[in-house]
């Protein structure tokens, strides 16, 4: 079915089903309705190359996220979908795995002219979302931070970091262990606490390591085995992969959580919730992150991404389940 086949049934041009079936206001409402009816009914489906060609719009989004293997970029990824397709627009995804093609994907992206491009904070592939903006195609970035040079929704990770690692301190835990990589704001965060209750970091219990299960399982067996006359009385970890790793290694050890460690993770992706015992963690506000970026980068499009400051900052929120302690030392205070 063509467009020119609407057009015949109804008695019109060809040029009016055209701009009819783009919504154009120069048509008038009646008419819209009787193309936009007729072509329901014969189920006719644009070509999308000549609808790019006679608008300039392809309406769809470019979404670049990192690998699948963690949760978090799979749930994000599904939210991001659902707000787009709210406002008619698709979705065309990317998985930077391992962070090794992260040029060539969104190369990849603009070629498919994509309207817009959404991606997953890379801090050393800025340059390449910049030179894309700069052609004129708008980028927002999600789970950025404040070294991000382009229009972000991010996460504060110094007061993440300090949140989870304060809240351990309050359980009356002293010697907090760092699963994670240390280069990031969340570690900062981490030894900001410590010294605020004047303990310092003591660098055996930080432990560099990639943000995978099974990396927190490997890494927390190290410290269980080297540490074993002084084991740490808790654990922060990176995300909530890397605490469900460790829990499961101090379990296989013969030890409790949180009696003997508790673990506070980051993330608060579904599988946090139903592990054993199921995981305090730092809720990364994925919902409030993708409604942001969506919103920011439909605006960007709509004003032809006219220069201005969309960068915006979420407030992390800990979520507090069985592992961190503190219901158990609400009980115990219950009791006195």
């Amino acid at each position: 079915m063509t467009q020119k086949e609407i057009a015949e049934r109804l008695s019109i041009s060809r040029p009016t089903v055209t701009l009819a079936l783009s919504g154009s206001d120069r048509v008038n409402a009646e008419t819209r309705r009787k193309v936009e009816e007729m072509a329901k009914k014969l189920n006719y489906q644009p070509n999308q190359a000549s609808r790019i060609l006679s608008t300039k719009k392809s309406n769809s989004i470019g979404i670049l996220v990192a690998s699948l293997s963690n949760p978090h970029f799979g749930e994000m990824s599904e939210l991001l979908f659902q707000k787009l397709k709210k406002h008619g627009y698709s979705s065309i995804f990317a998985i930077d795995i391992d962070s090794k093609d992260y040029c060539t994907l969104l190369d990849e992206m603009k070629s498919r002219c994509v309207d817009g491009i959404i991606s997953y904070f890379h801090p050393y592939q800025q340059d390449k979302l910049l030179e894309l903006e700069k052609a004129g195609l708008p980028v927002v970035v999600f789970n950025g931070t404040r070294a991000c040079r382009l229009d972000f929704v991010g996460i504060d990770y110094f007061l993440l970091g300090f949140k989870a690692t304060n809240h351990l301190l309050n359980c009356g835990r002293t010697r907090i262990a760092w699963l994670g990589l240390c280069s990031d704001d969340r570690y900062a965060g981490y030894k900001q606490a410590l010294q605020g209750h004047n303990i310092q970091p003591d660098p055996a219990l930080s432990i560099e390591i990639c943000a995978k299960a099974e990396d927190g399982y490997t890494a927390m067996t190290q410290l269980l085995r080297d540490k074993k006359n002084n084991l740490p009385d808790a654990v922060y970890c990176h995300n909530d992969l890397v605490a469900i790793g460790a829990m499961d290694a101090v379990v296989k050890y013969g030890l409790k959580v949180p009696e003997d460690i508790s673990f506070v993770g980051t993330d608060n992706i579904v599988l946090g919730k139903y592990s054993n015992p199921n995981l305090t963690t730092i809720d990364l506000e994925r919902n409030e992150i993708a409604e942001k970026t969506v919103d920011i980068i439909l605006d960007k499009i709509a004003k032809k991404n006219k220069i201005s400051d969309y960068s915006t900052i979420v407030e992390p929120d800990l979520v507090i389940r069985d592992s961190c302690g503190y219901n158990n030392l609400m009980n115990k205070e219950a009791e006195i």
